[in-house]
């Protein structure tokens, strides 16, 4: 049975899930202040209409493909685990399922300025949602492929 270090690949879960939020939320705002993109005169009734983060949509997914796999190699260096494709794949079904939670508590249930409906967050928001899930799932594997790799 494979005993994976919940504290650490939570905390490296953790790390990349707030810089992809944090990256995407800056690109939003650079879309807005620095390129410009405004939607004056437009009845704003979800983020689908402002168009600065609009724009952003499908940069998501790359994101996650980009910023994921790091924290999952930061988890392999700092646990070195003598069985890395178990731990790669316990972490890849605990990453997608604690995001999938995350994401219903903080984007949809929570109610702030960027939140968004059930509709808004699984059926306006694919397909980029599923590719973002699939980029969460995958990290912790394309980091055992790369360590296996480096280590043939």
């Amino acid at each position: 049975m494979v005993t994976v270090d919940l504290a650490q690949s939570m905390l490296w879960f953790w790390v990349a899930y707030i810089v992809v939020t944090t990256v995407g939320i800056g690109h939003t705002v650079f879309n807005w202040k620095a390129l410009g993109m405004t939607d004056e005169g437009v009845t704003v009734t979800s983020v689908y209409d402002i168009s600065s983060y609009r724009a952003t949509l499908p940069w998501h997914p790359l994101y996650n493909i980009l910023l994921f796999p790091p924290a999952a190699l930061a988890y392999f260096a700092i646990v070195r685990p003598d069985d890395v494709w178990a731990h790669a794949w316990v972490m890849a079904v605990t990453w997608a399922v604690v995001a999938i939670v995350v994401d219903v508590i903080g984007w949809v249930l929570i109610r702030h300025p960027w939140s968004m409906t059930w509709h808004g967050m699984y059926v306006a928001y694919q397909p980029w949602l599923s590719l973002i899930y699939a980029a969460i799932f995958a990290a912790p594997l394309i980091a055992a492929v790369l360590i296996a790799a480096l280590l043939a």
